[in-house]
């Protein structure tokens, strides 16, 4: 009766784990939901009181388009074009090219990203080991992992965020076969009741630990004296700095005992080829976040995890 009752996963895309599947994730199982959502708004709604009374009336597509778009004149002609900015809260490739095309009309650059998924942990990256270059060479994605000895999930909620990549199941298909997994993270929910050593590091004290393990694998003489000889600038410094960070500074911080601490730092500079998932709990969501992420980005570094496959 032109009423949606069922949804389910294409099998020929290839989604989850692999062609034939017709799983979703929880967002698509939901979309029947939102769809005949009680509260979902279906047309233009104008402001008829103050702002926050909550009263609202319907009005026509026209009349919303030209609201805003007298408004936006408005205030260009009033502040300037560069008043005006698109804040986008993820990669939205609609925003990413129809929008910037606007702000270019309009004359204004500014283009943002409220880093909270993915930007903040790229651009980390990029200033620390460099261009994309290197995440294509060392992807610890489901494509991968079968060269991946030891993987160490930092942050990462991949049983929730990443299903529709298969990153599940590829997980747990590579644990049968003999992958080693160290899961940093609060709480040992999903996945991390599956990993041989779960870190519960106390909530925005992920950057401490991050020293600490970089104190252990430099103090200890761990790190790939090759690689590092002819790769990496700044060392003799970066050893310097860190010899402060030791693993019964971190502790108290991070409340991860001290032998674990040094248990997962000798595993990440002796296990190889080693990868780290970096996820959104410690890049994106942290005060701190970018020197989590550089200091994540110096482990794989040092050791000679970089440009090499499974690392």
């Amino acid at each position: 009766d032109g009423r949606w009752t069922n949804v389910e996963g294409n099998p020929e895309a290839g989604n989850n784990w692999g062609r034939g599947s017709r799983s979703l994730c929880a967002k698509g199982n939901a979309a029947m939901a939102v769809l005949y959502a009680p509260g979902r708004i279906l047309y233009p709604m104008k402001r008829t009181g103050e702002k926050g009374e909550g009263k609202f009336e319907r009005c026509s597509w026209d009349e919303a388009m030209d609201a805003i778009a007298s408004k936006l004149l408005e205030q260009k002609e009033q502040y300037g074009a560069k008043s005006y900015g698109v804040l986008s809260p993820q990669f939205y490739a609609v925003l990413g090219t129809m929008g910037r095309r606007f702000l270019n009309v309009h004359g204004s650059p500014n283009y943002m990203h409220s880093a909270i998924c993915n930007s903040q942990r790229m651009f980390s990256r990029l200033v620390t080991i460099g261009g994309p270059k290197h995440a294509q060479a060392t992807d610890t994605a489901p494509g991968q992992l079968g060269k991946t000895k030891l993987l160490v999930v930092w942050g990462y909620n991949s049983e929730n965020s990443a299903i529709n990549q298969g990153n599940p199941y590829a997980r747990l298909n590579a644990i049968e076969k003999g992958l080693k997994v160290i899961d940093i993270r609060p709480m040992q929910d999903g996945l991390a009741s599956k990993a041989d050593i779960w870190v519960p590091v106390r909530p925005g004290t992920d950057g401490a630990l991050a020293m600490a393990i970089l104190n252990v694998i430099i103090g200890e003489g761990l790190y790939d004296h090759d690689f590092v000889e002819n790769w990496c600038n700044g060392f003799d410094k970066l050893a310097e700095h860190m010899k402060q960070y030791t693993p019964e500074w971190a502790s108290p911080i991070t409340g991860i005992p001290i032998e674990q601490i040094y248990e997962i730092a000798r595993l990440m500079g002796t296990v190889k080829p080693m990868g780290i998932n970096i996820g959104n709990g410690i890049g994106d969501q942290q005060n701190d976040g970018h020197w989590t992420v550089a200091c994540a980005c110096l482990i794989e570094a040092i050791t000679g995890n970089l440009g090499i496959a499974g690392g």
